[in-house]
């Protein structure tokens, strides 16, 4: 049995396959069965190890690490879709149209978007009245 060690918890293989399988299913039941917990009892399993705070610390901070993990993950991504509008943008084999709309998004994920025009039209009748009192002359 290996146990993991997070200063203020230990915890044994069992615990630990059952908080990833939790943080990748949302479900107490079917983490504590994948864990290797009896299936008889996981519900009832899984039910009093999510009300522990060691297994809720353990995991928060899987869930924290891969948050962080996908974040990175994401931005070489991000690096990787900017290099290829990039290359389409500047590929002269490309057709024009295509090579423009590269560069409108390109310049889009920049934060350069165009302003979105619109035009409103409307047809409707309007009855203006001008009560204007007519000078009188003076002789």
């Amino acid at each position: 049995m290996t146990l993991l060690n997070d200063n203020d918890h230990k915890y044994n293989d069992k615990e630990l396959l059952f908080c990833q399988f939790y943080v990748k299913t949302q479900n107490g039941t079917l983490s504590a069965i994948q864990a290797g917990y009896s299936e008889n009892s996981a519900h009832v399993t899984a039910s009093r190890m999510l009300k522990t705070e060691k297994i809720q610390a353990l995991i928060s901070s899987i869930r924290n690490e891969t948050t962080e993990a996908l974040r990175a993950q994401f931005l070489s991504d991000a690096f990787v879709a900017r290099q290829i509008m990039y290359d389409i943008m500047n590929d002269s084999e490309v057709t024009p149209t295509i090579r423009l709309q590269a560069a409108k998004d390109f310049l889009d994920r920049a934060g350069f978007k165009a302003v979105e025009k619109k035009e409103l039209t409307e047809n409707r009748t309007i009855n203006v009245e001008f009560n204007i009192p007519r000078p009188t002359h003076k002789n």
